[in-house]
């Protein structure tokens, strides 16, 4: 599969004549999903094949249940491990086996010394092999540290994110690079704080079972514990990312170049035909420098290259300010490359919000004034940072109300609500300033800025309620969960996207929700509240959480690990 991926990129480098820049891109398009696909149906067929070695193993008695009484010390530490070390990992850790899973663990670590986990992606030119082996890494580490924690082993998997950061210190040559550590991180975030959900209501040696406002508090405290720490990496890496191609322009002076650059030469450059999703990616792909060439040489060839049937895709653009400036020496080549990729980029990822400014607003009409457009895509892109950045924390949440935990969310929540509002409101007050200045209010903008950073919780909170109501739907029980779900839902009412006329998100989230609990439940039935999972993971599902008394998992938490 991965040599088919090889060849399906290999193939249709060049456009062939005749071919249309607009049909040629999305030829490529459908040409890079094919090749995507295909690696995709690799990476499922490796794990499948970690999950058959792991069976194999069970079957050979290669490893074996631990009792929690008994003394695992006892094998011979030196006995040669044999292959695949992945598959008897697996093993050790499905059969409870700890020294097993110690041993295989250093196995991994190191295999994996060295390695790069970075790869750089098919559309840019990456090699499909590497784009394989990279995603491979990332995808062993993410379930390794999805799995571990169910079995007491919370230090462990700390060290895998740690490791899984480290490796991302070797870079691949050429273009940018793409990183799964969010994968990684999300996977280890969800399972540890599950493992303090598991472990808050476990009673220590002679002790009574705490009640539930202690469990409520334990697992406060242990998220007190996790979380910052858990803050400080995931702040590291996100610097790091780039999340939106306007972070470039974030200060006002470094923006104040590009508003210039579009009042003076936006006017038949940036036109709805040369801003549509085709033509961005032909442009963007193509390169930004051989397009402005093509109309540099065209203009200077004579011809009326406006009414030339040779290239309808730059035909219906008339930059004459930009090519004269370019030809005069008014704005250098290269200058005019830099600024217009910046401006075709930033459309391309808001495109949503793009149709909403073309649909709504007179100034849509004059490509002089997409710079207005850019001024709210940037109190947008501030938003998306913080809300990346908070991500942790929505993940913790999200893990809470899944896991029946509905106190310790509801209080977790107002926490956030409480360290976050002073920055929402600055946020909002610059989005206000800016639409009575412009007179322009974009709603998919408007609409996302003005809603608190506990929306995404709030969110979490609702979708938590589809199972009890479909509980009760079908047994009767708890009474009063649809009644809670709608009410819940009302309070969602009004909550649009973009201009009005798309289903909004939090619908879709929730429409998706439904159909997946009742699928659920035609298919095996629902489990109770206290056998609810909290990893959604296909592997780690099947495994329980081994005890692990709360005194010993604060005690793995608070242990200075320095940086994840």
């Amino acid at each position: 599969m991965v040599r088919a991926a090889m060849h399906i990129v290999a193939r249709d480098q060049e456009q062939p004549p005749g071919m249309t820049a607009a049909e040629f891109d999305r030829l490529r398009w459908q040409r890079d999903i094919a090749a995507e696909r295909l690696l995709e149906a690799a990476l499922q067929t490796g794990e499948t094949i970690w999950m058959l070695s792991a069976r194999i193993a069970i079957a050979q008695g290669t490893v074996q249940k631990t009792s929690l009484s008994s003394e695992d010390g006892k094998r011979d530490p030196s006995r040669k491990i044999p292959k695949p070390a992945v598959g008897k990992l697996l093993a050790a850790v499905f059969m409870d086996d700890q020294q097993m899973i110690h041993q295989q663990m250093e196995c991994i670590r190191y295999h994996l010394r060295g390695k790069t986990v970075l790869y750089v992606p098919l559309s840019r030119g990456g090699r499909a092999d590497r784009v394989f082996a990279a995603r491979m890494r990332e995808r062993l580490l993410e379930r390794l540290v999805s799995v571990l924690p169910r079995r007491g082993l919370v230090e462990e998997t700390i060290g895998l994110v740690r490791l899984a950061k480290k490796l991302e210190s070797r870079r691949p040559p050429g273009a940018a690079s793409v990183s799964e550590f969010d994968r990684v991180f999300e996977a280890a975030t969800t399972a540890l704080v599950g493992r303090i959900v598991a472990s808050a209501p476990v009673a220590g040696p002679g002790e009574s079972k705490p009640s539930s406002v202690v469990t409520t508090q334990r697992i406060l405290d242990g998220l007190a514990i996790l979380i910052p720490k858990l803050l400080e990496t995931w702040t590291t890496h996100a610097r790091q990312l780039r999340l939106s191609v306007l972070e470039r322009v974030r200060e006002d002076k470094s923006f104040r170049i590009i508003k210039e650059f579009i009042e003076r030469y936006g006017a038949g450059l940036f036109t709805q035909h040369l801003l549509t999703p085709p033509s961005l990616r032909s442009v963007l792909r193509g390169g930004v420098r051989p397009f402005l060439e093509h109309l540099i040489e065209q203009n200077a060839s004579g011809s009326d290259w406006r009414n030339s049937d040779s290239d309808d895709e730059y035909n219906k653009t008339h930059p004459d300010k930009l090519i004269e400036a370019i030809n005069t020496g008014e704005i250098s080549l290269k200058q005019a490359t830099s600024r217009l990729r910046l401006v075709l980029e930033s459309v391309a990822e808001n495109h949503s919000e793009y149709r909403d400014w073309n649909s709504t607003t007179t100034q849509s009409d004059r490509g002089d004034y997409l710079y207005v457009l850019l001024e709210f895509l940037r109190i947008k892109a501030e938003y998306e940072r913080i809300v990346w950045t908070l991500r942790p924390v929505s993940m913790a949440h999200r893990v809470l109300v899944r896991s029946g935990a509905t106190e310790a969310a509801s209080a977790w929540r107002q926490r956030m609500e409480e360290e976050t509002e002073g920055t929402a409101n600055e946020l909002i007050e610059r989005l206000s300033a800016l639409q009575q200045k412009t007179g322009v209010r974009l709603a998919s903008v408007s609409d996302r800025v003005q809603r608190p950073f506990t929306s995404m919780l709030e969110q979490d909170e609702l979708e938590s309620l589809v199972e009890p109501a479909v509980r009760e739907l079908l047994a009767g029980q708890p009474a009063g969960a649809g009644s809670q779900l709608e009410t819940h839902a009302e309070e969602f009412l009004g909550v649009a996207t973009g201009a009005g006329v798309e289903v909004p998100d939090w619908l879709d989230h929730l429409s998706a929700t439904v159909d997946r609990v009742l699928e659920e439940a035609e298919t095996g039935g629902l489990a109770p509240d206290d056998q609810r999972h909290v990893m959604p993971s296909s592997l780690a599902e099947p495994l329980y959480w081994s005890r692990l008394p709360w005194p010993q998992l604060l005690d793995a938490v608070s242990k200075k690990q320095g940086r994840l």
